[in-house]
């Protein structure tokens, strides 16, 4: 469906719905609507939106999900739609604003357009995985509120080079004993897989087992989350077939540490069950590559441990202006050009 670029009503009957909620088009246009996000990635971005009837929401994203949002507000509500956060900021106060695609940076000024009590929903790369954030703005910055991992693997993965340069994610192809898993980092680490890759060659590993146990469907999330909140070298893992090289905790995308010339990934085995029709168990562990892995490897499993013990619960996440922190984070931060990001277990 095609939007004029102004900002005039249209009805909700050109929507295919009888809700007379109005619906505020804002700088689209026809071709914007390609690209629509995984159905996953809407209904757990709905979930956290927790729209009301009369609430006046922002939507950033492809703008066949407007009917969806604007059954939520009601007749009294509406809905204003842009396909760019940058263009989408006006002097109006919003109870909601949501991104139905991924991004990789915030802007501060998103923030100042919500109303007290106003909720930001959106999806966030953070080291090499995207979770949906609700963010509320206190003061001048954006505080966390709640967090749910989404996924390891971007939506658009790589291009026909095997390579990914969309936001500021990057990823390159290891060899880890004849496997070929993707490496995916973030421009402002100071990863080098060249060097990691003249380290692989050697073969120099470490397999070490936690003793902690998860079920098949928990969250692993928040520890990816806590090891980016002590770790500057987190980062995620993909790929790989699990015969040469240990099976990755999350299929999909495990996280990993690197640093210098060592590599370190979360790992997983399935615990024995004598009731078969029960859910599966398996125990973490990690799997470690280079000169010191023994240590790496270790360091890893004491984080593990410690998100273990502390009720695995999600870490906090505030985005500061980056105008106002000029000096030196004393806790790993990740740099984003517009805020800092900052995590706090």
């Amino acid at each position: 469906m095609a939007y004029a670029k102004n900002r005039n009503e249209c009805p909700m009957s050109s929507l295919g719905i009888t809700d007379p909620a109005c619906i505020t088009p804002a700088n689209t246009s026809p071709g914007d609507t390609e690209g629509s996000p995984v159905e996953g990635l809407l209904t757990m971005v709905i979930d956290h939106l927790k729209a009301e009837t009369g609430h006046r929401i922002l939507h950033i994203g492809p703008d066949h999900h407007l009917a969806l949002l604007a059954a939520h507000v009601g007749p009294t509500g509406s809905v204003t739609a842009t396909t760019s956060g940058k263009a989408a900021i006006d002097r109006g106060d919003y109870d909601r604003i949501v991104f139905t695609t991924e991004q990789w940076d915030l802007s501060p000024a998103w923030g100042q357009s919500l109303t007290r009590g106003g909720r930001l929903v959106v999806p966030l790369r953070l080291r090499g995985a995207t979770y949906v954030i609700v963010f509320k703005r206190d003061g001048g910055f954006l505080r966390s509120t709640a967090s749910r991992f989404y996924a390891a693997t971007p939506l658009d993965v790589v291009d026909q080079h095997g390579r990914r340069r969309r936001y500021g994610d990057r990823c390159d192809v290891l060899n880890l004993c004849g496997e070929r898993p993707v490496l995916m980092w973030e421009s402002d680490q100071r990863i080098k897989p060249e060097q990691l890759r003249r380290s692989l060659q050697l073969d120099l590993r470490d397999q070490r087992w936690t003793g902690v146990t998860v079920h098949h469907g928990d969250d692993l999330g928040t520890l990816w989350l806590q090891l980016a909140a002590r770790e500057l070298g987190t980062c995620g893992l993909a790929g790989g077939t699990g015969t040469s090289i240990a099976p990755m905790a999350i299929p999909e995308g495990t996280p990993a540490i690197a640093e210098d010339s060592n590599l370190a990934y979360l790992t997983r085995r399935e615990q024995p069950s004598e009731d078969p029709s029960s859910t599966k168990r398996f125990e973490l562990g990690v799997t470690a590559f280079g000169p010191y892995a023994d240590t790496l490897g270790e360091r890893f499993a004491i984080h593990i441990a410690k998100w273990s013990k502390a009720s695995r619960r999600p870490p906090y996440i505030t985005a500061y202006p980056q105008r106002i922190t000029k000096s030196k984070p004393r806790t790993p931060a990740i740099d984003r050009r517009n805020v800092r990001i900052v995590i706090t277990c």
